[in-house]
Protein backbone atom coordinates (compact mmCIF):
# COMPACT_ATOMS: atom_id res chain seq x y z
CA UNK A 1 0.00 0.00 0.00
CA UNK A 2 1.35 3.24 -0.66
CA UNK A 3 -0.08 6.43 1.44
CA UNK A 4 1.18 9.58 0.77
CA UNK A 5 -0.46 12.41 3.52
CA UNK A 6 -0.19 16.33 3.41
CA UNK A 7 1.98 17.49 5.80
CA UNK A 8 -0.95 19.15 8.27
CA UNK A 9 -2.53 16.01 8.94
CA UNK A 10 0.41 13.17 9.22
CA UNK A 11 -0.46 11.82 12.35
CA UNK A 12 -3.64 10.46 10.83
CA UNK A 13 -1.84 8.13 8.80
CA UNK A 14 -2.73 5.19 10.93
CA UNK A 15 -6.47 5.95 11.02
CA UNK A 16 -6.41 6.46 7.69
CA UNK A 17 -5.21 3.15 6.83
CA UNK A 18 -7.12 1.58 8.92
CA UNK A 19 -10.25 3.16 7.04
CA UNK A 20 -9.12 2.49 4.04
CA UNK A 21 -8.56 -1.09 5.49
CA UNK A 22 -12.09 -1.54 6.11
CA UNK A 23 -13.67 1.38 3.61
CA UNK A 24 -16.66 -1.28 2.88
CA UNK A 25 -17.63 -0.55 6.50
CA UNK A 26 -16.02 3.14 7.24
CA UNK A 27 -18.37 5.93 7.89
CA UNK A 28 -21.41 6.76 6.20
CA UNK A 29 -22.14 6.15 2.82
CA UNK A 30 -22.50 9.54 0.23
CA UNK A 31 -22.47 8.33 -3.26
CA UNK A 32 -22.31 4.48 -4.35
CA UNK A 33 -21.82 4.62 -7.82
CA UNK A 34 -21.35 1.64 -10.85
CA UNK A 35 -17.49 3.33 -10.97
CA UNK A 36 -16.79 5.17 -7.86
CA UNK A 37 -17.81 5.20 -4.25
CA UNK A 38 -17.20 7.94 -1.52
CA UNK A 39 -17.98 7.75 2.20
CA UNK A 40 -17.59 10.25 5.09
CA UNK A 41 -15.83 9.66 8.29
CA UNK A 42 -14.52 11.44 10.77
CA UNK A 43 -11.26 11.55 12.42
CA UNK A 44 -9.59 13.19 15.05
CA UNK A 45 -12.85 15.27 14.82
CA UNK A 46 -12.04 16.06 11.53
CA UNK A 47 -14.71 15.44 8.76
CA UNK A 48 -13.29 13.98 5.94
CA UNK A 49 -14.72 12.62 2.63
CA UNK A 50 -12.84 9.17 0.86
CA UNK A 51 -13.56 8.90 -2.51
CA UNK A 52 -12.61 5.18 -3.91
CA UNK A 53 -12.03 5.30 -7.36
CA UNK A 54 -12.87 2.27 -9.29
CA UNK A 55 -10.56 -1.24 -10.07
CA UNK A 56 -8.54 -0.18 -13.12
CA UNK A 57 -9.14 -2.95 -16.09
CA UNK A 58 -6.19 -5.24 -16.63
CA UNK A 59 -4.10 -3.14 -19.27
CA UNK A 60 -4.96 -0.03 -16.87
CA UNK A 61 -3.63 -1.55 -13.62
CA UNK A 62 -0.07 -1.95 -15.59
CA UNK A 63 -0.21 1.37 -16.83
CA UNK A 64 -1.25 2.87 -13.54
CA UNK A 65 1.19 1.16 -11.68
CA UNK A 66 4.42 2.16 -14.09
CA UNK A 67 3.64 4.88 -16.04
CA UNK A 68 0.38 6.93 -15.39
CA UNK A 69 -0.39 8.38 -11.98
CA UNK A 70 -3.54 7.32 -10.26
CA UNK A 71 -6.56 9.11 -10.38
CA UNK A 72 -6.35 9.38 -6.69
CA UNK A 73 -2.70 10.86 -6.91
CA UNK A 74 -3.49 13.45 -9.58
CA UNK A 75 -6.61 14.11 -7.32
CA UNK A 76 -4.26 14.82 -4.81
CA UNK A 77 -1.82 17.39 -7.02
CA UNK A 78 -4.62 18.93 -8.82
CA UNK A 79 -6.19 19.79 -5.17
CA UNK A 80 -2.88 21.65 -3.95
CA UNK A 81 -1.97 23.28 -7.70
CA UNK A 82 -5.22 25.02 -7.17
CA UNK A 83 -5.18 26.15 -3.84
CA UNK A 84 -1.45 27.70 -5.05
CA UNK A 85 -3.14 29.34 -7.45
CA UNK A 86 -5.74 31.07 -5.60
CA UNK A 87 -8.83 28.65 -6.28
CA UNK A 88 -11.00 26.90 -4.11
CA UNK A 89 -11.61 22.75 -3.43
CA UNK A 90 -12.07 21.25 -0.04
CA UNK A 91 -8.45 20.65 1.44
CA UNK A 92 -6.19 17.55 -0.04
CA UNK A 93 -5.40 15.09 3.20
CA UNK A 94 -4.11 12.14 1.81
CA UNK A 95 -4.17 9.88 -1.39
CA UNK A 96 -3.79 5.93 -0.53
CA UNK A 97 -3.16 3.49 -3.22
CA UNK A 98 -3.77 -0.53 -3.16
CA UNK A 99 -0.22 -1.94 -4.44
CA UNK A 100 1.14 -5.31 -6.06
CA UNK A 101 4.23 -5.62 -7.67
CA UNK A 102 3.21 -5.57 -11.54
CA UNK A 103 -0.07 -3.77 -10.79
CA UNK A 104 -1.99 -0.91 -8.98
CA UNK A 105 -5.29 -2.35 -7.19
CA UNK A 106 -8.12 0.55 -5.88
CA UNK A 107 -6.95 3.71 -5.22
CA UNK A 108 -8.11 6.31 -2.81
CA UNK A 109 -8.38 10.29 -2.65
CA UNK A 110 -8.79 11.99 1.10
CA UNK A 111 -10.18 15.50 1.58
CA UNK A 112 -11.75 17.95 3.90
CA UNK A 113 -15.81 17.92 3.81
CA UNK A 114 -17.43 20.90 2.89
CA UNK A 115 -20.59 21.56 4.77
CA UNK A 116 -23.74 23.79 3.91
CA UNK A 117 -23.25 24.07 0.18
CA UNK A 118 -25.18 23.06 -2.75
CA UNK A 119 -24.69 22.39 -6.49
CA UNK A 120 -24.65 23.99 -10.17
CA UNK A 121 -26.99 21.29 -10.84
CA UNK A 122 -30.01 22.55 -8.30
CA UNK A 123 -29.40 25.88 -9.95
CA UNK A 124 -31.07 23.50 -13.30
CA UNK A 125 -33.18 22.12 -11.50
CA UNK A 126 -34.50 24.96 -9.36
CA UNK A 127 -34.89 28.31 -11.51
CA UNK A 128 -36.21 30.12 -8.46
CA UNK A 129 -33.58 29.50 -6.87
CA UNK A 130 -32.70 32.69 -4.58
CA UNK A 131 -30.43 34.77 -6.22
CA UNK A 132 -30.22 32.35 -9.63
CA UNK A 133 -28.83 35.02 -11.93
CA UNK A 134 -26.08 36.32 -9.41
CA UNK A 135 -24.83 32.80 -8.71
CA UNK A 136 -24.79 32.28 -12.92
CA UNK A 137 -23.04 35.52 -13.37
CA UNK A 138 -20.81 34.60 -10.78
CA UNK A 139 -20.20 31.39 -11.73
CA UNK A 140 -19.29 32.27 -15.00
CA UNK A 141 -16.95 35.09 -13.68
CA UNK A 142 -15.12 32.31 -11.61
CA UNK A 143 -14.72 29.92 -15.11
CA UNK A 144 -13.39 32.76 -16.51
CA UNK A 145 -11.06 33.12 -13.56
CA UNK A 146 -9.47 29.52 -14.07
CA UNK A 147 -9.28 30.14 -17.85
CA UNK A 148 -7.21 33.05 -17.16
CA UNK A 149 -4.91 30.77 -14.82
CA UNK A 150 -4.59 28.20 -17.31
CA UNK A 151 -6.45 26.00 -16.28
CA UNK A 152 -9.04 23.72 -17.90
CA UNK A 153 -11.40 21.82 -15.32
CA UNK A 154 -12.52 18.54 -17.34
CA UNK A 155 -15.17 17.48 -15.68
CA UNK A 156 -17.01 20.97 -15.36
CA UNK A 157 -20.26 19.36 -14.79
CA UNK A 158 -23.42 20.27 -12.43
CA UNK A 159 -22.70 17.93 -9.38
CA UNK A 160 -18.47 18.88 -9.52
CA UNK A 161 -18.72 22.60 -8.64
CA UNK A 162 -19.91 23.40 -4.52
CA UNK A 163 -21.31 26.77 -4.01
CA UNK A 164 -21.29 28.31 -0.89
CA UNK A 165 -22.58 31.96 -0.08
CA UNK A 166 -19.93 34.10 1.84
CA UNK A 167 -20.93 35.41 5.01
CA UNK A 168 -20.56 39.23 3.46
CA UNK A 169 -22.30 38.83 0.37
CA UNK A 170 -20.76 37.28 -2.89
CA UNK A 171 -20.32 33.58 -3.62
CA UNK A 172 -17.39 30.97 -3.34
CA UNK A 173 -16.91 28.11 -5.97
CA UNK A 174 -14.91 24.57 -4.67
CA UNK A 175 -14.23 22.47 -7.23
CA UNK A 176 -14.46 18.46 -7.14
CA UNK A 177 -13.58 15.50 -8.79
CA UNK A 178 -10.23 17.17 -9.53
CA UNK A 179 -8.34 14.12 -11.83
CA UNK A 180 -9.35 15.06 -15.01
CA UNK A 181 -7.64 18.59 -15.65
CA UNK A 182 -5.27 20.61 -17.81
CA UNK A 183 -2.88 23.30 -17.21
CA UNK A 184 -2.08 25.33 -20.61
CA UNK A 185 -3.16 28.25 -22.54
CA UNK A 186 -6.70 27.64 -23.76
CA UNK A 187 -8.19 28.71 -27.55
CA UNK A 188 -11.30 30.69 -27.35
CA UNK A 189 -13.38 27.01 -28.42
CA UNK A 190 -11.91 24.95 -25.83
CA UNK A 191 -13.37 28.14 -23.38
CA UNK A 192 -16.56 28.02 -24.84
CA UNK A 193 -16.27 24.38 -24.98
CA UNK A 194 -15.98 24.02 -21.55
CA UNK A 195 -19.32 25.29 -20.66
CA UNK A 196 -20.94 23.44 -22.54
CA UNK A 197 -20.41 20.20 -20.17
CA UNK A 198 -22.69 21.78 -17.63
CA UNK A 199 -26.04 20.97 -19.41
CA UNK A 200 -27.32 24.05 -18.73
CA UNK A 201 -30.84 25.69 -19.73
CA UNK A 202 -31.40 27.63 -22.17
CA UNK A 203 -31.60 30.75 -20.03
CA UNK A 204 -28.55 29.84 -17.82
CA UNK A 205 -26.49 29.57 -21.09
CA UNK A 206 -27.39 33.15 -22.09
CA UNK A 207 -26.70 34.86 -18.72
CA UNK A 208 -23.12 32.62 -18.58
CA UNK A 209 -22.25 33.63 -22.21
CA UNK A 210 -23.31 37.43 -21.74
CA UNK A 211 -20.81 37.56 -18.40
CA UNK A 212 -18.50 35.83 -20.34
CA UNK A 213 -18.49 37.51 -22.97
CA UNK A 214 -17.93 40.79 -20.95
CA UNK A 215 -15.01 39.62 -19.34
CA UNK A 216 -13.58 38.56 -22.77
CA UNK A 217 -14.41 41.90 -24.67
CA UNK A 218 -16.08 39.76 -26.70
CA UNK A 219 -19.22 40.73 -29.38
CA UNK A 220 -22.16 39.35 -27.24
CA UNK A 221 -24.84 38.10 -29.68
CA UNK A 222 -21.77 36.24 -31.49
CA UNK A 223 -20.70 34.44 -27.80
CA UNK A 224 -24.27 33.37 -26.98
CA UNK A 225 -24.52 31.93 -30.19
CA UNK A 226 -21.24 30.22 -29.79
CA UNK A 227 -22.07 28.93 -26.45
CA UNK A 228 -25.52 27.33 -28.23
CA UNK A 229 -23.80 25.42 -30.74
CA UNK A 230 -21.51 23.98 -28.30
CA UNK A 231 -23.73 22.94 -25.72
CA UNK A 232 -25.91 21.51 -28.76
CA UNK A 233 -22.96 19.30 -30.04
CA UNK A 234 -22.25 18.17 -26.43
CA UNK A 235 -26.14 16.60 -26.13
CA UNK A 236 -25.50 15.26 -29.68
CA UNK A 237 -22.29 13.60 -28.68
CA UNK A 238 -23.56 12.45 -25.28
CA UNK A 239 -26.91 11.36 -26.72
CA UNK A 240 -24.99 9.09 -29.19
CA UNK A 241 -22.59 7.71 -26.67
CA UNK A 242 -25.94 6.31 -24.79
CA UNK A 243 -27.26 4.83 -27.54
CA UNK A 244 -23.95 3.43 -28.67
CA UNK A 245 -23.43 1.55 -25.14
CA UNK A 246 -27.25 0.55 -25.32
CA UNK A 247 -26.66 -1.13 -28.68
CA UNK A 248 -23.53 -3.10 -27.57
CA UNK A 249 -25.61 -3.65 -24.50
CA UNK A 250 -28.19 -5.63 -26.63
CA UNK A 251 -25.55 -7.30 -28.32
CA UNK A 252 -24.05 -9.05 -25.17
Amino acid sequence: MKVQIAEPYQHFEEELVNAITNFGHTGKILVKGSRNSIRKVKIQGQRLTIKSFQLPNFINKFVYRFFRKSKAQRSFEYGQKLIEEGFLTPKPVAWIEERKFFSLGRSYYISKRLKNHFTFRELIKNPDFENHEEIIRAFAGFTHRLHQADILFLDHSPGNTLIKKEKKGGWKFYLVDLNRMKFKKLSDREKINNFSTLSATPKMLDIMATEYAKLEGWPIKETIEKFKVADQNFRKRKSRKKKLKKLLWKKT
